[in-house]
Formats: structure tokens, sequence, C-alpha cells
């Protein structure tokens, strides 16, 4: 694909892609109730990035108190410096799982047409390519589409006419792909 094409898909929103009409009559596009809608069973999005926050901070602690504990380690032979140096990095690879558990929860609060998280900027997921709108944040995000609740279900903002909610949707780059659209651009984070 031309850099040209790819730029000007930046601008394609998700009505206008091949294959978003039969998508939607098979309820595979976020389905935006016009009441709103209960909360999915389980934890919320907010809740799981509330999580984040405090587990994260947790990390970080637990990572210097290994960093202060290596050159301990490099001393005494018993502490073992490779594995304390190794249990550094653990706390950074949970918190890089908890972020993608955050947007799968996201993602799937968007398709019930809702959210209790808002972002400006960023994504959960890897992604990208010449067709996102990028910032050096990430991808922006407007939920003017959808419902956004806070984590109780009470409404914080009802969806507005005429724009394309958040969610997954047939990609305009990958053909027979769902690709995450932010109601303001494409991310690049695909989906059978």
């Amino acid at each position: 694909m031309s850099t040209r094409n790819s730029r000007r898909l930046r601008h394609v929103r998700p009505r206008e892609v091949p294959g978003y009409a039969e998508a939607l009559v098979h309820g595979r596009t976020p389905q935006v109730p016009a009441r709103p809608p209960a909360l999915l069973s389980g934890p919320t999005a907010h809740q799981l990035g509330v999580r984040l926050l405090i587990h994260g901070a947790l990390a970080f602690a637990v990572s210097l108190t290994i960093i202060f504990l290596i050159p301990e380690a490099q001393r005494h032979e018993t502490l073992g410096f490779i594995p304390v140096m190794a249990l550094g990095f653990v706390p950074f690879i949970l918190t890089g799982r908890w972020w993608k558990a955050v947007g799968r929860r996201k993602i799937e609060e968007l398709q019930h047409g809702y959210t209790t998280l808002t972002i400006t900027f960023g994504q959960f997921h890897n992604g990208g390519g010449s067709h996102v709108r990028d910032t050096d944040a990430g991808p922006p995000w407007d939920y003017s589409g959808t419902w956004v609740l806070h984590r109780d279900g009470r409404v914080k903002s009802a969806p507005q006419p005429g724009y394309d909610p958040p969610g997954l949707y047939p990609s305009p780059v990958r053909r027979g792909a769902y690709e995450l659209w932010t109601g303001a651009s494409w991310t690049g984070h695909y989906t059978a």
C-alpha cells in the first residue's frame, strides 16, 4: 500500500470500510443501546485500571528494592546475583500483562456500547501503522459515540448521534480482520 493511500485511510470512518454493513447486521460492531447498558459482570475497566496503578506502584517499589539488593548479592554469593537481577524484571513483566488485561476489558465494554475508563491518548496493545493518526502519546480517543459510565453504572455521558463509537470494526487495511477504532483513529490493533 502506498504511503499516500495509507495516509488517506487515517480519515476513513468505520462505516466507510467494506464489510461494515455485514458486521453491523451480525452484531460484530460495538452495540450501543438507546438506554444506558447494564455493566458486564466482573471488574470494570476503570476498576482494573485503578488496580493497575496500585500494583504498578508496588511493582516499582519491589524493583527498586531488588536493584538495591544487587550490590549485596554480588558481595555475598549466597544470594545469587543472576536470580536477584532476573527477579527485578518480574514486576515490569507483570505490569505489562495487567496493562493488556485492562485493554481487553475496555474493548469488551466498548463492544457492549459503553466504557468505564476514558483516556485521551494511547492504547493498551501493540499497534500502529501509517494509517494510524498517532501522537507522541498514542492515538487520540473520542467517546462521543458511546455511553460513558461510572464504575457503578451511573451515566457520565450519553452517546451523541452521528458518531462511530470506539470499538472493533472491519479493518481498512487488513481484509477479514477487525481493528480497534478509538472514535477518532484506527490503532493498528487487530483481532480475527
